[in-house]
């Protein structure tokens, strides 16, 4: 299904208005990840504001996990990477696309 599609069918508790649905798209590059651990690093997300979810991500490649997401504040987004290998590893730098609600 796609997202266009998707903020159709979600309502918010508060009557019948749909909420809004956004994708977001920045060129990030995320630093190192220690072995077996994990990392939450802060990336500026111009136009996500406090109070929207993150519920999806597409990360620019799959050298880490991406354990959660959230809008930590306007314009921030906060980002977990998970490293569960033995060695240190970057997550692939290039095009994030975060999906939020609102």
């Amino acid at each position: 299904m796609a997202v266009s599609e998707l903020w159709r069918l979600i309502e918010r508790d508060r009557g019948s208005q749909p909420a809004v649905i956004t994708v977001h798209s920045v060129s990030l590059t995320p630093t190192q990840v220690s072995a077996d651990d994990f990392a939450v690093e802060e990336f500026t997300v111009s136009g996500v504001t406090a109070g929207e979810r993150v519920i999806g991500v597409v990360p620019a490649g799959d050298t880490c996990a991406v354990g959660a997401a959230f809008v930590s504040a306007a314009d921030t987004i906060k980002v977990t990477f998970v490293n569960p290998t033995a060695g240190a590893l970057t997550p692939d730098a290039g095009t994030f696309e975060f999906v939020t609600i609102t």
